[in-house]
């Protein structure tokens, strides 16, 4: 259910070990662009997932950014790939605080993720994912994964969402019209 006001409003749905101290330059970008922020999932316009958020399933208009998708790779390996693009220590003292923090979420999200679960959209529902080229965590087959996905490509790694988000927030506003 979209917001009732004639503001677009957005909520994030975090992956593992992330939270607002992550996503405060996205949300400025997004306030800046006319969004606000919903209370809950239910009454936001549009949802936005990043990474493991993007295993919870959502109903709406729903953004995928990198989703941890891509069942040829060991998590080993997406694990290291993601140190080797990604490794900042902002990000790891955040994400350090976030794991223990927000534990009962992160299990939450590592469940499907073991399962190999992915959220599947039904015929009135539309999704938006966003993937970076260089991220160890989406598959660059996502186009086949989710066949009835808008997929878009932004140059970059796994998190650049959190540090970069202009080109992100430009495709979301262009999503949720």
């Amino acid at each position: 259910m979209a917001a009732t006001n004639s503001k677009p409003s957005y909520w994030i749905q975090y992956g593992l070990a992330e939270g607002r101290l992550n996503s405060r330059r996205l949300e400025h970008q997004l306030h800046t662009a006319g969004f606000s922020s919903a209370d809950k999932a239910s009454k936001a316009t549009v949802v936005i997932s990043h990474s493991g958020g993007c295993l919870l399933h959502v109903t709406g208009k729903h953004v995928m950014i990198n989703p941890t998708v891509w069942p040829e790779r060991s998590f080993v390996r997406k694990f290291l790939n993601n140190l080797v693009h990604d490794l900042l220590l902002e990000n790891l003292l955040w994400g350090m605080w976030y794991l223990v923090t927000h534990f009962a979420y992160n299990i939450r999200l590592y469940r499907p993720y073991l399962l190999s679960n992915r959220p599947q959209f039904h015929s009135n529902e539309t999704a938006l994912i966003i993937r970076n080229d260089q991220d160890g965590w989406c598959s660059p087959m996502v186009e086949k994964i989710y066949p009835k996905a808008e997929i878009k490509h932004l140059p970059g790694s796994h998190n650049d969402c959190w540090r970069h988000p202009e080109e992100y927030v430009k495709l979301i506003v262009d999503y949720a019209k």
